[in-house]
């Protein structure tokens, strides 16, 4: 049987477009749906997509402001009469990527370790890894923890200046990200532009058509999809990171 591989060019080409323009629209709180909408195709589809985003989001370095939150409550429990190794303890972060985060650092306390002990160990074991724990924020807090716990001194007094210093980051994270606004939406329509054309002379143009049936024609087209597919990733690591 013959391949109509003009059809099967359309069909790549209007799948692509598809999953791109549903990777770029906006983020929304999700709202509840009846249960037989998850039995539908969308409905799986979506679920695939949200559960794609939640495993980037965690290999994400925690933010900044996360963490700052985190040291905030930490040194407010010192203030309160805690010492450094019960407030560590006792602190439930606010944010789910700082409770994985400190999920090893408590369960090392928990077994009795001393507080640079326990840090030193995290920060071994997940050394090299791109993981929350490894994320440069984190590990600048438990850097401050573990010379803190030595000396001894004002530990709260230290988790302010690391708090404060972390939001600062922040700020700057966040102003470059409004800088590179622009060219993150330029790198979406370069990136959707040449799909949604592409679509469209394949609909309305017979030559087009006729041009998938050739062994040139068909590996230009793909070829074209697979440079736009890395020259997409390329520009979102340059204009997307979060570190």
């Amino acid at each position: 049987m013959k391949v109509d591989t003009a059809a099967l060019g359309g069909l790549a080409a209007a799948v692509t477009m598809a999953l791109v323009l549903i990777a770029f629209r906006p983020h929304t709180k999700r709202v509840d749906q009846p249960p037989h909408i998850h039995g539908h195709l969308a409905g799986r589809l979506e679920q695939v997509i949200q559960n794609a985003r939640s495993l980037r989001r965690r290999r994400r370095a925690v933010p900044p402001e996360d963490v700052a939150e985190w040291c905030d409550q930490v040194a407010r429990r010192m203030r309160s009469g805690s010492t450094i190794r019960d407030a560590l303890m006792s602190t439930e972060p606010s944010s789910d990527a700082v409770v994985h985060a400190t999920d090893g650092l408590r369960l090392g306390l928990d077994r009795g370790l001393p507080i640079p002990e326990a840090l030193e160990t995290i920060l071994d074991n997940t050394s090299g890894h791109h993981s929350p724990q490894t994320g440069p924020h984190v590990a600048l807090a438990f850097g401050v923890i573990a010379v803190a716990s030595r000396l001894g001194g004002s530990n709260a007094a230290a988790l302010d200046r690391t708090a404060t210093s972390l939001r600062v980051l922040a700020a700057d994270r966040h102003e470059r990200r409004s800088q590179a606004s622009q060219a993150r939406l330029s790198a979406h329509v370069l990136t959707v532009v040449p799909l949604a054309m592409l679509s469209l002379l394949l609909l309305l143009d017979s030559d087009v058509r006729a041009t998938l049936h050739t062994p040139i024609g068909a590996a230009c087209v793909f070829g074209g999809l697979f440079l736009n597919g890395v020259g997409w990733r390329w520009m979102h690591h340059m204009i997307g990171s979060d570190q």
